[in-house]
This record gives structure tokens, sequence and C-alpha cells, in this order.
């Protein structure tokens, strides 16, 4: 009876360690995911709003459209994996698959 209680004891203790390792990586994954999404973010903005200036181009409406153009690409990248994202930054035939999207969603 008693070796039935400590078995009891030590399966809820595996179950609920197993749950926090679930969340506290859950928290970790997320919290990469959201400087991913600020880092895109600004380094898109960036770029953007330097192209726009070496066009000579600048002023609200440019502005506007810059941010349109960034928050769009954002949210053609937001849905790849973590995996994919990682390979964003390595590979030059995954930043062409994504810039070809880019340019076709979000003109």
């Amino acid at each position: 009876m008693r070796a039935m209680k400590v078995a009891a004891i030590a399966g809820g203790l595996a179950i609920v360690v197993v749950i926090g390792i679930f969340l506290f990586y859950r928290l970790a994954v997320e919290q990469n995911e959201q400087a991913f999404e600020t880092s895109f973010l600004e380094n898109c903005l960036k770029s953007a709003r330097e192209a726009a200036s070496k066009q000579g181009k600048s002023g609200p409406d440019i502005e506007a459209q810059v941010q349109r153009y960034c928050n769009c690409a954002l949210d053609v990248v937001k849905p790849l994996s973590t995996a994919d994202k990682i390979a964003l930054g390595n590979s030059e035939a995954k930043q062409r698959e994504i810039v070809a999207e880019i340019q076709k969603r979000c003109q």
C-alpha cells in the first residue's frame, strides 16, 4: 500500500516536472520568436528607409508606404518555423525564396 502511494506521488511529481519543462521551453521559444520579429521589422524599416532616401524619396507618404511594406513582409515570415527563420540567416536560397514571396505579396 505504501509503495503504491510513493509511486503515485513520484508519478505526479514527474508529470509536474514535465509540464514545467514544457512551459519553460514554450516561454523561451515565444521570447525568441518575439525577438526575431522585432529585429526583422527594425531591419526591414531601416533598409526600406535607406532605399527610399537613396532614391530621393521622403515624407509622410513614403514613411507610411515603408511601414505597410515592412509589416506585410513580417506577415510573410511570421508563420515560418523556427528552423526556417534560422535558415534565413544562413541560406541564400531560403533568402531568395522569402524575398520573392514578399515581393509577390507586398507590392
